[in-house]
């Protein structure tokens, strides 16, 4: 498995969510899964964030102009579960990998993210970054 992650890496296989940051890691998916890969000593070292796929599709304004009530349309694949689910998280379940991964368990059996804080924040900001520039290059 960590081959075909690799190979993943240097071809087609790795698609959407990269970020490369200061410490050089990235996030990408690959196989309906989530995966941060970072250098340490000059190696690549994979690992796994989180066992779903999960896609920003929107952020919608379910309040007012005055009064905002964002909420964050998420799109949720698995390879463990046939179906895909698509539901709203509100900020709340977005505050951590637990209140994320508590939303996730509701809408696919075992889902998890298995990520620390850090990962978490750096997938959060890339899935707002992609779902930005897919909107702006419409």
């Amino acid at each position: 498995m960590h081959d075909d992650i690799e190979n993943g890496l240097k071809g087609a296989h790795a698609i959407g969510l990269t970020k490369l940051d200061s410490d050089n890691r990235t996030i990408f998916s690959y196989n309906k899964r989530i995966y941060r890969t970072s250098m340490q000593r000059g190696k690549p070292k994979t690992r796994l964030i989180c066992n779903v796929l999960a896609e920003l599709i929107s952020i919608d304004n379910k309040g007012t102009e005055d009064c905002p009530a964002h909420e964050y349309l998420f799109k949720v694949q698995a390879n463990h579960y046939d179906h895909t689910e698509k539901r709203y998280f509100k900020p709340k379940n977005l505050t951590s990998p637990r209140t994320f991964t508590t939303k996730l368990m509701g809408m696919v059996p075992f889902g998890k993210f298995c990520g620390n804080q850090d990962d978490f924040s750096q997938f959060f900001i890339s899935e707002v970054d992609r779902l930005h520039t897919k909107q702006h290059s419409r």
